[in-house]
């Protein structure tokens, strides 16, 4: 006689059980997001800052109507919008982290990924997390408002459209559904609509296989088709017909530089894996653990894969962090990355001799940091389309006190890649200084419409209406002292340092600190007649004062190489030959005389360790110096 009583299942102890999956969940989950806070909120810091400089996001009519007049105009709105809050980049990031989160919970709906495969629902958040992390000096040529959190914006209306597709409703709501879908939401999220009917389309086919399916499947293909070609036919009369079915992507930007498109394809192809795998794979009621074990692998991989291919070059991180210094005017943070960067761009080495400026020590220590013209890390063909000049023209003339060349240079940028709060800022204080108080107002009167440079906008009306208190403002006085002499845009200025230097090479007469930035100048282009030509007037303007260390170095060097017997002794007046300078230099002749004047790696290595601070090494090593 059989035993009624039935056995009881024994659990397969391959599978990983209830507990330890809510544990591995939760885990991953919290190092997903500590991982974002990490990369944005820390090593991203300063990037963010300086994205919402470079943005601008208005309560304004106008403002509004500007983005509507292509498809997808909600997408850089709130891409706008919410770029503005960077300007404290710690709650930058928390939207990230909000925003990210949103997009994961979403994706685990939409696609139905039960506790078992949980950890796939961050691939579509990692790769637009690393959307925004690989971003390199192209930031400064971008078209495309708002992009830090648009393409994000676009990727959870997709992934939420079609979690509303997937409740049960008859098959003509089907129809509707996909009619307002792509009819209505096109203007609205531009691709991303084209995106969520797309993905209804795999649905059907892999749902129900039967004949409404395939006829809701021809039936939204041919919305995706037509709707935009419609709407560019009829109303978008200014996009090109080439850009209709990408309208709301960053489709002006990376051009030659394709890599940058790499996570936001991998992001959409990600939603149809993830919509494949729901109907293979995420059905199964347990895991192994060495499927398990595969989950947490590839789960790893992306977060790995997020760093690797982060954008990491020094040179970048140091500017963003430097221009947001100067952003608060806070010289010494300039000064210690400039020490930091071995081998830094032109943009970084003016940013330091501006600093230097400001600090009063440029003729003392400009020498005494890495100098060279190491070009921007980007590719070959980007290198084209992007130039110290576009990056640092603005604010590099405004404070050398070549005014209209500053203004010049923010209008042609503003007017190439859109209205930006850094451009209207420094636009309204030249206006300023050129006692144009009607325009400066217009400028500041937009910057009054945002939300965090209200203050600083009504700070500069009232030296408009209060002159005297522009007066005490210690930028005021660093500028107002470089603008002894008539600013008229005659010059050629396409290249900033290459401007300022000839410029002030050859400045004829001036005020004390533009004879300092003459001397930098000559200096700089190792001009040995005008240096002469200067030296006594500038040593007669500095008799307050001991004369800057590395005018002392360039007097004994041309004195030296000049052989004039006269020159040397007048030098001696200021140059002891018992101090140590000219100590220093005696070993510095004793060196040169030792490898008889020649030149290679090693040699120059050996006078880079004991010299490379001096004026001498300068003068003799750096060469080759590129100044676009």
């Amino acid at each position: 006689m059989k035993d009624k009583k039935q056995s009881k299942k024994k659990p397969n102890t391959k599978d990983v059980t209830s507990k330890t999956l809510l544990v591995v969940n939760r885990s991953g989950l919290v190092i997903f997001l500590l991982f974002v806070c990490l990369m944005l909120g820390i090593y991203k810091y300063d990037f963010l800052f300086r994205m919402q400089g470079m943005s601008l996001f208005l309560f304004d009519q106008a403002f509004f109507s500007h983005f509507f007049e292509q498809p997808g105009a909600l997408l850089p709105c709130i891409g706008t919008f919410l770029t503005q809050f960077c300007y404290y980049p710690w709650l930058g990031a928390l939207l990230f982290v909000v925003l990210l989160y949103l997009l994961q919970w979403s994706v685990c709906k939409a696609f139905k990924i039960n506790n078992r495969f949980y950890l796939y629902s961050f691939i579509p958040s990692a790769l637009l997390l690393l959307f925004i992390t690989q971003m390199d000096y192209m930031i400064y040529i971008m078209k495309t408002p708002g992009i830090l959190y648009s393409q994000l914006a676009g990727c959870i209306f997709t992934v939420g459209i079609f979690c509303l597709y997937r409740i049960k409703i008859p098959v003509w709501g089907r129809f509707v559904f996909l009619f307002v879908c792509v009819a209505g939401l096109y203007p609205l999220i531009g691709f991303y609509a084209l995106l969520a009917a797309l993905l209804a389309v795999c649905y059907e086919l892999l749902e129900n296989r039967n004949l409404w399916a395939y006829i809701l499947a021809v039936y939204a293909i041919a919305l995706i088709l037509c709707i935009p070609w419609i709407y560019s036919s009829f109303l978008y009369l200014r996009i090109k017909i080439s850009y209709i079915y990408i309208a709301g992507l960053p489709y002006l930007d990376f051009v030659g530089n394709n890599t940058m498109w790499y996570p936001l394809v991998l992001t959409f192809i990600s939603f149809f894996l993830l919509l494949s795998l729901s109907y293979f794979s995420f059905k199964k009621e347990s895991v192994s653990k060495k499927s398990m074990a595969g989950i947490l692998t590839v789960y790893l991989l992306i977060l790995c894969g997020v760093c690797f291919f982060t954008y990491r070059d020094a040179n970048f991180h140091s500017l963003m962090k430097i221009e947001h210094a100067i952003e608060h005017e806070d010289w010494n943070t300039v000064l210690q990355e400039a020490k930091k960067a071995e081998y830094p761009t032109r943009s970084l080495v003016m940013y330091r001799n501006l600093a230097l400026y400001r600090e009063g020590k440029l003729c003392d220590e400009m020498f005494t940091y890495p100098d060279g013209s190491t070009p921007l890390a980007v590719s070959d063909t980007v290198a084209k389309f992007i130039s110290a000049t576009q990056i640092s023209a603005p604010t590099v003339f405004f404070n050398f006190g070549r005014l209209n060349y500053a203004y010049r240079w923010s209008m042609e940028l503003m007017v190439k890649n859109g209205a930006r709060v850094d451009y209207l800022k420094l636009m309204a204080k030249v206006a300023l200084y050129n006692h144009e108080y009607d325009l400066s107002r217009k400028y500041l009167h937009t910057l009054g419409k945002t939300l965090f440079y209200k203050d600083w906008a009504r700070k500069y009306e009232s030296y408009i209406d209060d002159p005297e208190l522009f007066k005490n403002d210690p930028e005021y006085k660093s500028i107002y002292a470089l603008l002894q002499y008539p600013d008229a845009l005659l010059e050629e200025n396409a290249i900033v340092e290459s401007s300022l230097l000839n410029h002030y090479v050859h400045l004829q007469s001036g005020t004390k600190p533009m004879l300092e930035l003459s001397m930098f100048a000559i200096l700089t282009t190792k001009n040995i007649d005008v240096f002469w030509q200067k030296f006594s007037v500038y040593v007669a303007q500095n008799k307050d004062r001991a004369l800057p260390l590395h005018v002392q170095e360039a007097a004994i060097l041309f004195a030296t190489l000049g052989g004039k017997e006269e020159v040397k002794q007048a030098i001696q007046r200021y140059v002891s030959s018992e101090s140590a300078v000219s100590k220093r230099f005696s070993r510095f002749l004793q060196m040169v005389n030792e490898f008889n004047g020649e030149e290679n790696d090693a040699i120059k290595s050996r006078f880079k360790k004991d010299f490379g601070n001096t004026y001498w090494y300068y003068y003799f090593f750096v060469k080759n110096i590129k100044t676009n």
